[in-house]
């Protein structure tokens, strides 16, 4: 039925012809298109003032983000119900950053209902005299909000909008109101797996394609830097903008995304970094649940480890008020001039940086192959960056600093292996001695499983797809009964190699039975009468089930074999 239906951009038109047959879906959908037109008309007054485009062109953006998602498995079929919320959602997942509170206290009241918290007493007089501090709290709620306005509308009479909301079939309502609650801040695993009158139709499969396209319209079609350029807007906000305006998104090919940052070299030189870590990294970070989701469903869409920071001799400079916002976000990262790889000029072992964050330590109670020490699964807040050896230590790095080689199977760039924990210590005291400094140590355990996991929360940091093993570990089914050269696989997401396989690695702490009463700010836990130290990460002996993100392992300081070593973490 092409043309069949004015106002939609050619891109949602082919959605709609695709996955929609019936009239009333798609007549439905014409009518919420226009509530949202109406709610974010050009000559609306914004309630969220100096902030990035939430109105009818980012809904066209994100239409077209869910058309190349929709595109990533060709084999996958999606419902009608399924395509008709993810229209929905795309129209109608924003409209609380629109939503006057003060006017309708009814729709806040809801929104609390639903689990929004506000701070402020929304005291404004116009739909444009909100202070900063409540249009905070709105863009803060606004995910609550928007489903919230959803239920009023259906409910009352509105004159203009409520026609448009009746529409949606009312076994398809409650669905959409969870649809545009979980599309931002929420955990998206707490979203139900199915709707609730069709239990054939995927809930959380469609709000993670919603979710994952509204955080790819981060790019230059976002914004216009001249607005910034022009007007006087808080530099906290405009700071987005300008990192907006030099950011590329691409596919390459229908499976990965590939984010790039151009950055002016002398601000790339100053916050290359930090701009890495609160942008790319957090990006990487936050939507690596989504993905799961979406990879669960045959949608197998990956964040290309390609994406970076990079220095253009063409990209505008940062003016003054933006670099005092960079500074301070320097500081809040703890990356202050620090460089993203160094090398420790004594014996050349490279490392990595790894950036401040959180993460869940340990495996869920449903994962295959899992053993009982891997829980409780738990929180860690590591605090601070740190650098982690890009490899295992090599026999030649070994060499450099005790001028002996212990290893079974002899090779200069073979880790170095039939070291005890004791003669792992030893090692760094005199690695720190020979670069007088006191930096270099063993990673906790939880250090060492959040750079392994590097922002992933599944099996492996590549996902749960065990028959890609081989590509990332030396292991029982490909290492032929022994170590090879450390850097011959893939890298995980941080650029960490052999952290799958090859040598187990000694970690810091001591032996416990299970994680109750561990730490949880990711140091070690040293604690405790066991006479074992913790070893993580699997073996060229050991079966697949042994080199997962949450497997853990145990010998007595003492212990030295041919499938274990260790790896370096420096301090900052």
């Amino acid at each position: 039925m092409p043309g069949y239906m004015p106002g939609f951009t050619e891109v949602e038109e082919r959605i709609l012809n695709k996955y929609i047959s019936g009239p009333q879906l798609s007549n439905s959908i014409l009518n919420i298109r226009r509530v949202m037109e109406s709610i974010w008309a050009n000559d609306a007054p914004r309630i969220v003032q100096n902030y990035t485009d939430h109105g009818e062109e980012h809904s066209v953006r994100v239409a077209e983000f869910v058309e190349k998602l929709l595109q990533v498995n060709l084999d996958a079929k999606f419902s009608q119900q399924e395509i008709y919320l993810l229209l929905a959602g795309i129209y109608l997942h924003d409209i609380g950053m629109q939503c006057d509170v003060a006017k309708y206290p009814e729709i806040k009241e809801k929104a609390e209902s639903l689990g929004a918290k506000f701070e402020e007493a929304f005291t404004a007089k116009t739909t444009n005299g909100y202070s900063l501090e409540e249009q905070k709290e709105i863009r803060k709620n606004h995910h609550f909000l928007s489903s919230a306005w959803i239920e009023y509308l259906y409910e009352k009479n509105d004159p203009v909008l409520s026609q448009g909301i009746k529409s949606i079939p009312y076994d398809l309502v409650d669905d959409l109101m969870d649809v545009c609650k979980f599309h931002s801040k929420l955990p998206i695993n707490d979203c139900s797996d199915f709707f609730d009158g069709y239990p054939d139709s995927r809930k959380k499969m469609v709000a993670s394609l919603l979710r994952f396209a509204d955080e790819l319209d981060i790019s230059s079609t976002r914004v216009n830097i001249e607005t910034v350029k022009i007007f006087c807007i808080n530099p906290e906000n405009s700071v987005y903008w300008w990192l907006h305006n030099y950011t590329k998104i691409n596919f390459v090919g229908i499976r990965k995304v590939l984010l790039k940052v151009n950055l002016h070299p002398e601000d790339f030189k100053l916050y290359g970094s930090s701009v890495c870590e609160d942008y790319i990294t957090n990006f990487r970070l936050k939507n690596q649940p989504v993905l799961n989701v979406l990879v669960e469903q045959d949608i197998p869409i990956v964040i290309d480890n390609n994406s970076d920071v990079v220095a253009h001799t063409r990209a505008e400079k940062f003016p003054p008020e933006i670099t005092a916002v960079l500074d301070k976000k320097k500081k809040a990262f703890g990356i202050d001039d620090i460089s993203k790889t160094v090398t420790s000029p004594s014996t050349g072992i490279e490392f990595v940086l790894i950036p401040a964050g959180k993460f869940t330590m340990g495996s869920p109670l449903g994962e295959q192959g899992r053993y009982d020490d891997e829980g409780p699964a738990h929180e860690v807040i590591i605090k601070s960056p740190f650098y982690m050896g890009k490899y295992p230590v090599t026999q030649k790095q070994w060499e450099k600093v005790m001028e002996n080689n212990p290893s079974d199977f002899k090779g200069e760039n073979r880790p170095v292996e039939n070291v005890s924990w004791d003669n792992v210590q030893e090692f760094i005291k005199e690695l720190n001695k020979k670069e007088g400094t006191d930096k270099y140590r063993l990673p906790s355990e939880s250090e060492w499983e959040y750079a392994f996991r590097a922002g992933t929360t599944t099996r492996y940091s590549f996902r749960d797809d065990e028959s890609k093993l081989g590509d990332y570990a030396w292991y029982s089914e490909n290492a032929g009964s022994e170590t090879h050269p450390v850097g011959q696989k893939k890298p995980n997401p941080w650029g960490l190699y052999d952290m799958h396989g090859n040598v187990w690695e000694w970690c810091q702490d001591k032996w416990h039975g299970n994680y109750d009463g561990t730490p949880s700010d990711g140091s070690a836990w040293e604690s405790g009468s066991s006479s074992s130290r913790v070893n993580r990460g699997g073996g060229w002996y050991h079966r697949a089930r042994y080199c997962r993100s949450a497997i853990r392992g145990k010998d007595v300081l003492v212990k030295r074999c041919a499938d274990l070593g260790f790896r370096v973490l420096g301090e900052i």
